[in-house]
């Protein structure tokens, strides 16, 4: 094997694998962003729902009865996407510690 071939393996080796306390640590973070995706789409909900007290007519209407059910739809699967993404690094993480007896 050739000198630069081995120096290439050897870096390679030393970056394989997971530094379990990081990886816990960002799938935590996921989950607490996930989390203020709830709280601030219930956040939107009261703003859009406070509305028909300021503003009438059909506009008004279609705003907070059409539109806005779609993004919410959206933001709550994007809070979910999310928070699954955590799960699954802290489930990768339990995977790593189980393996090596930890």
């Amino acid at each position: 094997m050739s000198k630069g071939l081995v120096k290439k393996e050897r870096n390679l080796m030393a970056r394989l694998g997971m530094d379990d306390v990081a990886v816990e640590t960002v799938g935590k973070q996921l989950q607490d962003l996930a989390q203020q995706i709830d709280t601030l789409t219930g956040q939107i909900n009261t703003k859009v729902h406070s509305l028909p007290g300021i503003w009438d007519g059909p506009d008004a209407h279609t705003f907070v009865d059409q539109w806005w059910p779609g993004h919410q739809k959206t933001l709550k699967a994007a809070a979910e996407a999310v928070r699954g993404l955590g799960q699954s690094a802290l489930n990768n993480v339990k995977e790593q510690r189980d393996a090596s007896g930890r």
